[in-house]
């Protein structure tokens, strides 16, 4: 398995876009790297086929497993639970926390009350035509035959 692209739904394309939604996808993988002293291309990476994918593509765009974990002060962990399709991880950044979610796009997007950087038809607020118009989307790339796993944020104030 191999990572593909990195899409934020907003289609913002920015690199600093990309990165920052690798980071958050990589604070949720479970992976070993057994040889992290060699250059990333030749790590081997212990993990599930999603995860090994993650740190992989991540190291080829210069964004490092090892380096991303020890960023941010990870305070609770959610393993991937196959019945609820997602996993999370729960992370002190400056004066918040953020709660990192990692999982089917369709089940976050349940929970979703707006999407960064989204213009929604009411404004930042996501309406039932918005949740529509995203889940389309998120069809036609799995009719594609494309695997799509979806990142999602909260925030709250410490």
């Amino acid at each position: 398995m191999t990572l593909g692209s990195v899409l934020p739904i907003a289609n913002e394309t920015s690199a600093a876009a990309q990165k920052e939604l690798l980071e958050f996808a990589l604070l949720n993988a479970d992976a070993v790297i057994q040889n992290p002293d060699e250059p990333p291309r030749m790590w081997r990476v212990i993990g599930r086929p999603l995860q090994r994918a993650l740190v992989i593509a991540a190291a080829r765009k210069g964004i490092l497993y090892p380096s991303v974990r020890d960023a941010y002060a990870i305070t609770g962990v959610l393993p991937f639970n196959p019945a609820k399709k997602y996993s999370a991880v729960v992370v002190e950044h400056k004066t918040a926390l953020r709660s990192i979610f990692l999982g089917a796009p369709d089940i976050l997007l349940r929970h979703a009350t707006r999407i960064y950087g989204l213009r929604t038809q009411a404004g930042g607020s996501l309406t039932l035509a918005d949740r529509k118009a995203l889940i389309r989307r998120l069809d036609e790339m799995a009719y594609r035959g494309e695997r799509v796993i979806g990142v999602g944020v909260k925030e709250s104030r410490l």
